[in-house]
């Protein structure tokens, strides 16, 4: 029998919560016990409502230091907008995991960006896995996680140095007070730990790492689509998070007058009354991506990682509107392949972006990326269940 906590502690995005289930539906037997501690536990049925598990409310810090984006060049600076710059705020952080972990005594460990509870975990005796999209489990480096897409000169490579040694004073600082090992290095952070790349290399903002394991997205059930509304043209399945002009890019997609199914749960009513019409149609379910990557000819995000992964595997074209930095760098990969357009989500033409994202070249190439990888999924998530199952029985 194993003991397994799966931990979710930042981002704001489903794709955290899918990543677990997909270990959570592997572990979850009446041999093992498996518990989720989650930074929101909202949709937490969702996705482990049918499994036996058990939840902990993951401890978060709720007004974390944000510097402007631009000063983002390096892992130590997305630690530092976590609450890493805080000794106090970390090592009350730190107890508080430290009360789960002794709490519940998990033989593994699973993070999904959760670097508060790996480091809390940090010398106990228990394995420890890291997973998620690559941005998230960088390679080791010193410096550790020099974000991809950022020039390095003198002058930065002085700061992020100097920045990496500041957040790991932090950090020492705040393990001394619990007994937790020292960091030698910032990248100590995930040493011991397995990393689990749900993504492809081709995806991968580090590149491809021909040393690590990639194992894609898993594949979890959702609901059915309903009926396309009545139009010619292509099926468009749209699924956008808040940001300041989503109502105008779903009119735009209303005035193509081609058939529009949007991923409605979150958008209020009054956004939805503005850009409704007889060709746009909202779905309040989390739908099967599988089906849908079969009924639909073009997909419309901001560029979460997972449903992008998973539609580009059908062949299904792709326009990204990308807000956040994460976003940005699954939008670039996608607009590398040729297998989609990248619309600003600030200043962009939307209507322009639409057009051009299901012209031929854009279609051809997103169906040659599926021939690359057709029936790479089943054989990812075969190594993963092997992967999975042997860390968490220690059978090595």
């Amino acid at each position: 029998m194993a003991r397994v906590l799966l931990v979710w502690e930042l981002g704001a995005q489903l794709a955290h919560l899918r990543n677990l289930e997909r270990v959570a539906r592997i572990l979850a037997s009446p041999e093992n016990v498996v518990a989720v501690a989650l930074r929101e536990l909202d949709d937490a049925t969702r996705c482990f409502g049918d499994l036996s598990v058990q939840f902990y409310q993951a401890p978060l810090r709720h007004h974390p230091s944000l510097a402007p984006p631009g000063e983002f060049l390096c892992f130590a600076h997305l630690l530092a907008a976590a609450g890493f710059d805080d000794e106090d705020s970390l090592t009350t952080r730190l107890s508080a995991w430290r009360s789960i972990l002794d709490g519940f005594r998990p033989d593994l460990v699973v993070c999904d960006h959760s670097p508060t509870a790996l480091l809390a975990s940090r010398g106990l005796p228990v394995r420890r896995a890291v997973l998620g999209p690559g941005l998230f489990v960088p390679p080791p480096a010193s410096p550790w996680g020099v974000l991809p897409g950022v020039k390095v000169d003198a002058a930065r490579t002085e700061k992020i140095q100097h920045d990496e040694e500041r957040v790991r004073s932090v950090v020492n600082a705040a393990a001394d007070a619990l007994a937790i090992p020292p960091l030698r290095a910032l990248s100590d952070l995930h040493d011991g730990a397995r990393s689990w790349l749900c993504t492809v290399p081709e995806l991968d903002p580090f590149g491809p790492r021909p040393d690590e394991s990639y194992y894609g997205v898993g594949g979890v059930p959702g609901a059915a689509l309903p009926p396309w509304p009545s139009a010619d043209g292509p099926r468009i399945f749209a699924y956008l998070a808040p940001f300041p002009r989503r109502g105008e890019f779903l009119a735009s997609l209303r005035d193509a007058g081609v058939p529009v199914l949007v991923h409605g749960r979150g958008i209020p009513a009054p956004e939805r009354a503005r850009v409704s019409g007889e060709t746009l149609r909202f779905v309040d379910p989390l739908v099967d991506l599988r089906g849908l990557a079969e009924a639909c000819d073009l997909f419309v995000s901001n560029g979460s990682h997972g449903s992008v992964l998973q539609t580009l595997r059908a062949g299904v074209p792709q326009l990204v509107a990308p807000w956040f930095r994460e976003q940005q760098y699954t939008a670039s990969a996608v607009e590398s392949l040729g297998a989609g357009v990248v619309v600003d989500a600030r200043r962009g033409d939307f209507a322009k972006a639409l057009e051009a994202s299901w012209a031929a070249p854009v279609r051809d190439r997103a169906r040659a990326f599926a021939r690359r990888h057709e029936g790479a999924s089943a054989r990812e998530q075969r190594s993963f269940e092997v992967e999975v199952r042997s860390l968490a029985t220690d059978d090595r």
